[in-house]
């Protein structure tokens, strides 16, 4: 961009910063340090604002007081501008950010939280949602149980937690707040559908979005699914989007600043796994949609990532112990940002064994065999009065996705579910297969502390895992390049090329091509030295008998022709050479025609 004098130091007229004010589009600017958008001057434009009388007015200063000015402005603002708000690293495109290895996470321990709130609401068996809030400091963790009420009777309400240290007890800052059981059930025509819940929960620009699902929607008849408003006891809704209500009903998020032109919104929602899979997404599934657009219904939303049941190449059921694509018994965490990277990361719980539907059962010798309307499955974690897809033993897992193919789906060249196959796959550290038993509620990513929480139905502990590259930190440098590896290989024998034989020379020689392939046992990678160009040909030399180049003979016709019934006379040929040159070659036949009688 051309350096314009009347854009620099760009003032935000909320914060005062100029360092961390960048020009997003037109006269529309962005604070980096307090988050506010505002209008400034344009590039080229007449100067009719507030900046211009602002200008004006320090014309009017000697040049020696305004220099004077200048240098302790800058000095100033620049010292008040790194104790207001971390550094701000310019990036162009976010595309041409390096992807996340999954390297350097550890997982830090617990921290506990409270069975009850002070209203007698059951926060235990909770936690079917989370989100962080957005200055870091709190966590939502959904609800289970109002008091004298039925269990699950909870599930739409959310309590506000302060983020402790490892091992301490959260606080409660805001107890269950949110839907009540007869207002989820608003989602589905039917009032008295099967456990309406809430998995979602986000805050954003100073609102609260909430989604609700119905826990088993056997004839897709949920019609609405999200809630909005300034806090959680003033939720207006439910509002349908434009996406199926059962692709986002699991965990939501923020999407970075950066991001949020190249895919369409300021916020996403995942599916998560339910009873009823074919409503939902067979594997990872991540939709865009704007926040402000959430007091409607029929808001725009845009799925990016997601794998339809109607899609061929979706129909993964059963790949044995396959934990790149959706084999029927994965749980869902929700997907989040990683900062400074191009990485989006889903959490799941991942089946080791063999896919199996059905009831569990303790006994490893019943697994397989019949039991009511399905079989037994062995399990040492799955619940054994639930009937549903098993795989004991379990791994939770992060698969990392490619942002830039979330982008070229918004683009119109790829479809969401070219997008359902991780670039790695990540086990989540002190993670033992038989670490994973048991179900757990949600997760969360915070991006001010760089820690993930995962949140196994509370229990009474949330885990914690630290490490993560935290916003506002300058992007983490590529990986080293990797060794070369050199071309591996053996050549073939030299066959002859058929038919590529010259001609006889005169000195009695004649060349041939021949050929061979070279076997390709190790291909060059990283810049090692290549393969060599195959096949190969050369040429070859052999004698040959060189042709006859001029013969001179005599040739007489015999005296006695024999006659044959047609009533031609046939006389036999007789030739002899003639002077110094060489012989016939064997087997010459002359004809010569002999007038008729």
């Amino acid at each position: 961009m051309t350096f314009d004098p009347k854009l620099a130091f760009i003032e935000c007229p909320k914060c005062d910063s100029a360092f961390h004010v960048e020009q997003i589009k037109g006269a529309q600017w962005f604070c980096n340090c307090c988050a506010h958008e505002f209008e400034g001057p344009r590039a080229g434009a007449g100067n009719t604002s507030g900046y211009a009388a602002r200008r004006d007015a320090n014309r009017t200063r000697s040049r020696e007081d305004v220099g004077a000015l200048i240098a302790i402005a800058v000095l100033v603002a620049a010292f008040l501008s790194v104790l207001a708000c971390p550094p701000v690293f310019a990036q162009t495109d976010p595309r041409t950010l390096p992807m996340w290895d999954g390297t350097g996470i550890t997982y830090a321990g617990t921290f506990n939280v409270p069975q009850v709130d002070a209203n007698g609401v059951m926060l235990d068996y909770g936690g079917n949602g989370a989100a962080v809030s957005e200055d870091g400091k709190f966590l939502y963790v959904g609800c289970f149980k109002t008091p004298n009420e039925p269990n699950q009777s909870g599930r739409g309400l959310y309590a506000k937690l302060e983020i402790p240290a490892i091992g301490q007890m959260a606080r409660i800052v805001e107890p269950c707040r949110g839907l009540s059981y007869a207002t989820l059930a608003k989602i589905h025509p039917d009032p008295n559908a099967y456990h309406p819940s809430s998995a979602g929960i986000v805050e954003i620009g100073g609102k609260v979005i909430v989604s609700g699902y119905i826990t088993y929607d056997a004839n897709g008849g949920t019609t609405r699914s999200h809630w909005s408003g300034a806090s959680l006891s003033t939720l207006a809704g439910p509002f349908s989007g434009t996406v199926s209500p059962g692709l986002v009903k699991g965990q939501m998020g923020v999407i970075p600043q950066e991001w949020r032109a190249l895919l369409g919104g300021d916020v996403y929602a995942t599916a998560g796994y339910t009873s009823i899979i074919s409503r939902a997404s067979l594997g990872a599934a991540f939709t865009v949609f704007n926040s402000a657009d959430v007091t409607r219904d029929g808001f725009a939303m845009t799925m990016l990532q997601g794998c339809l049941h109607s899609v061929p190449l979706c129909q993964t059921w059963g790949s044995p112990q396959s934990i790149e694509v959706y084999n029927g018994s994965e749980q869902s965490g929700g997907s989040f940002f990683v900062p400074g990277t191009r990485t989006l990361v889903a959490m799941e719980r991942e089946a080791l064994g063999p896919t199996c539907y059905g009831y569990a059962t303790r006994n490893q010798a019943e697994h397989g065999q019949k039991y009511l309307d399905a079989v037994k499955c062995y399990s040492l974690s799955d619940a054994l009065d639930q009937k549903g897809p098993m795989g004991y033993p379990y791994q939770h897992v992060w698969k990392l996705y490619d942002l830039t193919g979330l982008v070229d789906v918004k683009q119109g060249r790829k479809q969401a579910w070219e997008n359902n196959k991780p670039a790695k796959v990540v086990p989540l550290p002190n993670n033992a297969p038989n670490d994973a038993l048991g179900y757990y509620g949600g997760a969360a990513f915070n991006p001010v502390r760089g820690e993930f929480y995962l949140v196994r139905e509370l229990h009474g502990a949330i885990r914690v895992y630290t490490g993560f590259p935290k916003a506002g930190s300058p992007p983490p440098p590529p990986p080293p390049p990797p060794n070369p590896v050199d071309c591996v290989g053996t050549w073939g024998a030299w066959s002859r090329v058929a038919n590529s034989e010259s001609a006889c020379s005169a000195e009695g020689s004649r060349t041939f091509s021949e050929s061979r392939l070279f076997t390709v046992v190790t291909p060059a990678s990283n810049g090692g030295t290549a393969c060599p160009a195959s096949p190969e040909t050369r040429t070859a030399t052999e004698p040959c008998t060189p042709p006859v180049s001029q013969v001179t003979y005599t040739c007489w016709v015999t005296s006695s022709p024999s006659s044959y019934a047609d009533g031609d006379a046939r006389r036999q040929i007789r030739c002899d050479t003639n002077g110094p040159t060489v012989s016939l070659p064997n087997g010459t036949t002359f004809t010569v025609t002999v007038p008729r009688k």
